[in-house]
């Protein structure tokens, strides 16, 4: 278990009164508060429909036999839970900057949301393989995916260099094992498959968010002069003079890539929100999803 825990009882505290607000209909199991695909009993009406034999009398509307002389049975919408799944990124990038132990923060806030929106919820960890955990519900459902969470390495290694990690695969694998609903992903994006992720996690009638999680240095390096630069993923390593004219390439570079990455979350209805390492996750569910919709 971490020295410092990832998230302040305090903060736990103030999550806990935020509540998920999804935009599409989910295909829950149990009744609870989002709109669901199908109808249900609650004070939503919906639709007519005729009555068959067998249907609740106290469903006939009235007023259409009245004006109609059609027996008309009222249909209200449905009420579920979600299924809610949080993928980390588990590649070896991810080690850098503080980026894992951001990301643990990042996935314990939402779930705090999601357990204390009634939803259930799962955390799966995609590194070389796919570790995905249970569902979680409820008040100890919280507590025990926050000390699952807690018990993750935060600071190791990842994955030796040049191991390939299919974060496709591990979306893949997520959603072919158990109930569809909202998925989350909190990942760097650092890998040239970064489209096809984003591709895949809007590729179901189901609610989506990226949270692209970044180091300070990523975003802004503060590096000069002659260095040597080890890629994360590959070990690799190059030596390069560090001049204004490299960083304005650089600053080029990022924002092309970020501009790619609105336009192809945009493209698949995936909400999306950056995130840097080292921030408050605490401001990230309460400001940034907020902002977006996602909680009130």
């Amino acid at each position: 278990m971490s020295a410092t825990p990832l998230l302040d009882p305090a903060v736990v505290h103030r999550l806990g009164r935020l509540r998920l607000r999804l935009r599409r209909r989910v295909d829950g199991r149990f009744v609870g508060g989002h709109p669901a695909r199908g109808y249900g009993s609650s004070q939503d009406f919906t639709d007519y429909r005729e009555y068959v034999a067998g249907d609740d009398p106290r469903l006939l509307d009235p007023h259409a036999w009245a004006r109609h002389r059609k027996l008309l049975i009222r249909q209200y919408a449905a009420e579920d839970t979600a299924a809610i799944s949080i993928v980390i990124d588990g590649s070896r990038s991810m080690t850098f900057a503080g980026k894992a132990r951001a990301a643990r923060q990042v996935a314990a806030a939402l779930a705090v949301v999601a357990a204390s929106s009634g939803d259930r919820v799962r955390v799966a960890v995609a590194g070389t393989t796919v570790t995905t955990g249970p569902w979680y519900a409820g008040g100890a459902g919280m507590a025990a995916v926050l000390a699952r969470l807690d018990r993750e390495p935060g600071t190791g290694a990842g994955p030796p260099a040049g191991a390939d990690v299919d974060l496709v695969a591990a979306l893949d694998r997520v959603r072919r094992h158990g109930q569809r609903g909202p998925m989350i992903v909190i990942s760097d994006l650092l890998t040239p498959a970064w489209p096809q992720v984003i591709a895949r996690l809007g590729g179901d009638r189901s609610d989506a968010l990226l949270v692209h999680l970044l180091g300070g240095d990523e975003i802004e390096p503060t590096v000069t002069g002659d260095v040597r630069l080890v890629d994360a993923e590959t070990g690799t390593d190059v030596e390069l003079a560090v001049s204004a004219g490299t960083l304005a390439r650089y600053r080029a570079t990022r924002d092309a890539w970020f501009d790619g990455i609105s336009r192809a979350c945009g493209a698949r209805a995936v909400s999306q929100v950056r995130h840097v390492a080292g921030d408050a996750a605490e401001a990230l569910v309460a400001v940034g999803l907020r902002r977006l919709g996602w909680v009130a």
